[in-house]
């Protein structure tokens, strides 16, 4: 006995007169195979025998003819495309032709959006099918289709094979998203498209076609980066700015005005919800912006003055967080800050006008408390000119400075050695209240007659005023620009940039 391997398998022999007896005892490998083996080792001499006598020569196998290969098994090696290469609207090889129809010939297309292109087919030359190939520079070929045509993808494309009717033509559908990024030796966007034919027998030619792009969404959403960097520091803290004390203000009036009463013009329709109020100074908007600013009279300037100055500088209306014009403030600025940080889309120039729209519809009491803050100084300013002039009779220098005003005011109720004492105090503040001390005192006064005094003090209240209000001008000027300037600036922009067709 003997052990015997093969193909990884073992066992033992016992060897007789013409035949091996074989006790197969697999080892390693699968049963079935060395059952098998076994069998063709030790197959009976009869069956071997009538095995010779039916054995016939086996006839050679014939070779296959192989079929003529398709146009899309012999597609070339694709190659970069052309710096510059001129649009073709006809392909032909040979008697083959095919026609490239445009959808959007000599238009500008946004960037975002697609062109479509028509391949039409004429069968010629004995060509049963034709393979086109479509490939992009800078854009993405969606679909390549087409009645009996099956598309594959290609580098930078597609391709599909099509079956040429013997009469007629076969038609090729394109469909390529159009993206930013490719430009041309110019400078400008563009995307391109190669077209190529390839028959059945052989041969090629191509046509590149080329769309000029406008990337509007893109360029606007840079325009709205700009804004946000620019803006961002200057949006929700003027909201915190506009509540803010001003420290340098007096805890009181220097030059004392009636008490007036702090109502608030916020009350709407019974069992309706408030949209905004804004401090009794401030009258419902108007029509008549012009109108809106001659309202200001000298009540309602002290008045939003005293206001002023009893919240040491809050802006009224702004004090608490439940205030509907500090709600509203906040709400905005959040929303256009929301809007500039998204991420860039190609829709993103659709709908700002609606967008600003309806911000400026629905916040009509918090753009007229803000302008109307902002009237209220120049306003205040002229009233005090005017008193001035009539006190002193005769005209004010070019421009508003309180000091001057004040001096002026001082020559005529003051003696010269006090007038020229309260001169040469520069600020304003430390000048009214020099002056303040000297009127007490009735020694001071050159002329002690009741009516020059009493039109010297209201001339310094109105002086006074605009002291506070410029304080606060201030904060309506920032809080009015962070909010509808920056609306401003994104209506300038969409309007610069959104201009695709």
């Amino acid at each position: 006995m003997s052990v015997v391997g093969f193909a990884g398998l073992t066992w033992r022999t016992s060897v007789q007169p013409k035949c091996a007896r074989t006790t197969i005892l697999p080892f390693g490998a699968a049963a079935l195979t060395t059952a098998l083996l076994a069998t063709l080792i030790c197959a009976p001499a009869d069956a071997r025998g009538r095995a010779k006598q039916i054995a016939k020569p086996i006839a050679p196998i014939a070779k296959s003819v192989a079929p003529a290969a398709s146009a899309a098994q012999t597609l070339p090696l694709l190659e970069p495309f052309p710096e510059t290469a001129v649009a073709k609207s006809e392909l032909v090889v040979g008697d083959l032709r095919a026609t490239v129809t445009l959808a959007d010939t000599g238009k500008v297309l946004p960037v975002g959006s697609s062109a479509s292109v028509t391949i039409s087919i004429n069968a010629g030359g004995g060509n049963r099918s034709a393979a086109v190939l479509v490939e992009s520079e800078g854009g993405e070929i969606v679909t390549l289709s087409g009645a009996g045509a099956k598309s594959s993808p290609i580098r930078g494309g597609l391709s599909a094979e099509v079956a040429l009717p013997a009469s007629g033509v076969a038609t090729l559908n394109v469909e390529m998203g159009l993206k930013g990024g490719a430009r041309g030796a110019d400078g400008k966007l563009r995307n391109r498209l190669r077209v190529t034919l390839l028959p059945q027998k052989g041969g090629k030619d191509e046509s590149v076609l080329a769309w000029g792009l406008a990337d509007c969404a893109g360029e606007y959403y840079g325009e709205l980066q700009k804004i946000i960097t620019t803006r961002r520091d200057h949006m929700t803290p003027m909201l915190e700015a506009a509540f803010a004390p001003a420290t340098e203000l007096p805890n009181r009036w220097i030059f004392s005005a009636k008490s007036t009463s702090p109502l608030l013009i916020c009350k709407g329709a019974r069992g309706k919800k408030v949209a905004a109020c804004a401090g009794a100074a401030f009258a419902k908007p108007t029509a008549d912006k012009q109108a809106d600013k001659a309202q200001w009279d000298e009540p309602r300037v002290l008045q939003l003055a005293s206001e002023i100055l009893a919240s040491k500088g809050t802006l009224p209306g702004f004090q608490k967080r439940t205030q509907p014009l500090r709600q509203a403030s906040y709400t905005l600025l959040n929303g256009l800050r929301v809007y500039m940080e998204q991420e860039a889309h190609p829709a993103l120039c659709s709908g700002v006008d609606a967008m600003v729209g309806y911000y400026q519809d629905h916040t009509p009491f918090l753009r007229h408390a803000l302008a109307s803050g902002k009237d209220a100084l120049p306003a205040g300013q002229q009233l005090a000119t005017a008193k001035v002039a009539e006190l002193t009779g005769a005209p004010a220098a070019p421009g508003y400075s309180g000091a001057d005003l004040a001096d002026r005011v001082a020559k005529v109720v003051l003696t010269a050695t006090d007038a020229s004492e309260t001169a040469n105090i520069k600020d304003l503040a430390p000048k009214l209240e020099h002056m303040r001390a000297l009127l007490d005192g009735a020694s001071s006064a050159t002329d002690p007659a009741t009516d020059k005094r009493d039109a010297a003090i209201s001339a310094l209240r109105l002086i006074e005023a605009n002291l506070y209000l410029a304080v606060a001008a201030k904060k309506y000027a920032d809080l009015d620009d962070a909010i509808y300037g920056t609306m401003s600036a994104i209506t300038d922009a969409h309007k610069a940039k959104c201009v695709c067709q």
